[in-house]
């Protein structure tokens, strides 16, 4: 919250993702529960909070989220559903030195990086991320399965990932996107959705 003399401004801690339909959460789930037998220090990400970020906006004005709308409309309104189809395990920054778990995307990559870059442009046309955010706007398609804790005691984690990995995650239609808020808790993130963006 922004406190000046008089004003109390309210921020809200934002993102633009697609989110993963009931299928494929269950056979993330299923991969996860294997990894798990790594035994690694992970930190997983649950079944219902898996999403493929857009773009990450951090702390915006609340007073600001009709602005927010209106942006995100403009920046997917080129855009028709398309088809998502996961594959293949891997981790970043390389498998070396991992410090995120992911699935890849086979089929609808180039969909979602177009609509990354749309929806980041928008939002600079509409001056609500700087210009510089474009330029350096890198997406890569991947849903992130855990966030490794510990670079120790990795062998049988990474082990069960070179096993796995041509893991297939199965198919889904992307025929929205959505703006959500993140409300961090000592138990992880409760994400609730301020809009959905229809394609």
């Amino acid at each position: 919250m922004i406190q000046g003399r008089d004003i109390l401004v309210a921020e809200i801690r934002t993102f633009v993702a697609v989110k993963i339909d009931e299928r494929i959460r269950e056979a993330i789930s299923q991969i996860q529960k294997l990894l798990r037998q790594g035994g690694s220090r992970v930190k997983w990400v649950e079944p219902h909070n898996l999403h493929i970020t857009l773009k990450f906006l951090g702390d915006i004005k609340e007073d600001n989220l009709s602005l927010y709308y209106q942006a995100l409309e403009k920046g997917v309104e080129d855009f028709s559903s398309f088809t998502l189809t996961f594959q293949g395990l891997g981790a970043f920054p390389s498998l070396k030195r991992p410090r995120v778990l992911w699935v890849g995307v086979k089929e609808g990559g180039n969909q979602l990086s177009a609509l990354s870059k749309a929806i980041a442009t928008s939002l600079v046309q509409a001056s609500l991320i700087d210009e510089k955010e474009l330029k350096n706007n890198r997406f890569s398609p991947h849903l992130t399965l855990g966030r490794i804790r510990s670079q120790k005691g990795l062998g049988e984690l990474l082990k069960l990932v070179k096993e796995n990995e041509n893991f297939q995650g199965g198919t889904m239609e992307v025929n929205q996107v959505h703006f959500i808020k993140s409300t961090l808790t000592t138990k992880g993130p409760n994400y609730s959705v301020l809009k959905r963006l229809y394609l």
